[in-house]
């Protein structure tokens, strides 16, 4: 029996002299061809059959793993697109000093304007946040600064030199233009509302740098008279945040840090302020927490974003780095993020709200920098070529 080196040897010389016969330029075009008229008592014949067999088989698997790789390729791209970090410096113009902004259930945006003492309403269309210019006020009040929305949609309003709190309440689970109630006094220039898990009311006063708290009764949201100071130590505390296990978190102007309140048992802890979470900041105003808990500040002095990425799915705090947004800002005071991971900051110098899209939607894993998409791209490109361009020595050369 012939070696198969042999066999195979035989088959490629018969191969040649088919090619020689052929007319120059007018060479077969498939290997069947080639081969398919091949004696059988050529040495070699039936083993080249096999083998062109073979290869046409592994180049339709190659490829459709090229066309793979192709269709990955561009997916990195679109996702790049779609995740590129864009920046509307005026998605909502028309205000004089905007300050704070809460988003309702159904997409509506509001927005706090404190030298006009109006609410503004930016109605969603289609359940999609919408912009634009502001039209007539949607509520009024005494200096508006920081609000808050409860489980119930009633809207309450941080009153800055009235020291007081203002309750618009809902219907129908909607938020209801008209004249609000007061609901809460005996505070100093409050700036700042949040609520926790178990409705209870946490107010910052800039005035006296403490944080007061409004306990709730039977799950609904509580006001009145001020009492004793919840949390001491902060200096001209203004926007405060609480994380996934009921931390506090409260940004000190004056001091440009930010400090935080551990929890105890799940529930929010006052006292004196200890030492500083988060430093080098620049005129720290507003907090916003996404949902894999990274932390983004509103640097009131430099007209920046700093954010501190978490560890473990834990807000974390330390020296500011670079800032993360330094365009289309201009005195940027509150913000607020929506169901789909876009930031909305408002502009307390030029009377806007600045959107910045394409950030991580809550919950989900930071998205690479688009270094890497690129990267993997060109990677990904690079391996469809080379499969494009793969032949076996022997059987795709003249």
């Amino acid at each position: 029996m012939e070696p198969v080196w042999s066999i195979i040897s035989a088959g490629q010389e018969a191969k040649k002299e088919i090619l020689v016969d052929c007319p120059r330029g007018k060479q077969p075009r498939s290997t069947k061809s080639q081969h398919a008229g091949l004696s059988a008592d050529v040495p070699g014949a039936k083993l080249m059959r096999s083998v062109d067999f073979l290869w046409k088989g592994r180049e339709t698997t190659m490829r459709a793993v090229a066309v793979r790789l192709i269709l990955a390729a561009a997916l990195c791209i679109m996702a790049t697109l779609l995740r590129a970090q864009v920046v509307t410096a005026n998605f909502c113009t028309g205000m004089s000093e905007p300050w704070g902004i809460v988003i309702d259930n159904a997409n509506n945006l509001y927005v706090s304007d404190y030298n006009a003492g109006n609410i503004y309403k930016f109605a969603a269309s289609g359940g999609v946040i919408t912009g634009g210019a502001a039209g007539a006020a949607f509520v009024t009040t005494s200096a508006p600064l920081g609000m808050v929305l409860d489980s119930s949609q009633n809207l309450y309003v941080a009153n800055w030199y009235a020291g007081t709190i203002t309750k618009f309440a809902s219907s129908g689970g909607v938020v209801t233009a008209g004249a609000g109630a007061v609901f809460a006094t005996g505070l100093s220039w409050p700036s700042s509302l949040v609520l926790d898990n178990a409705q209870n009311l946490y107010v910052s006063n800039g005035g006296i740098t403490t944080i007061t708290k409004f306990a709730s009764v039977g799950g609904a949201v509580t006001g009145g008279a001020a009492g004793a100071a919840f949390a001491t130590g902060l200096s001209i505390p203004y926007d405060m945040v609480l994380d996934s296990a009921q931390n506090l978190y409260v940004a000190n102007y004056n001091l440009t840090t930010i400090t935080k309140f551990a929890s105890v048992g799940g529930a929010v802890t006052g006292g004196a302020a200890g030492a500083a979470f988060a430093t080098g900041l620049n005129g720290p105003i507003g907090l916003v927490l996404d949902g894999a808990q990274n932390l983004y500040v509103m640097n009131f002095g430099n007209n920046t974003i700093t954010r501190f990425l978490s560890s473990g799915g834990a807000v974390t705090g330390g020296a500011a780095g670079a800032a993360w947004v330094s365009n289309s800002l201009n005195a940027p005071a509150f913000g607020v993020m929506d169901k789909q991971g876009n930031l909305y900051v408002t502009n307390y110098d030029n009377g806007t709200v600045t959107k910045i899209a394409g950030l991580v939607a809550p919950g989900t894993f930071t998205v690479p920098a688009l270094g890497v998409w690129a990267m993997i791209t060109l990677a990904a490109l690079l391996a469809c070529a080379a499969l494009l361009g793969l032949r076996p020595r022997g059987l795709g050369a003249n």
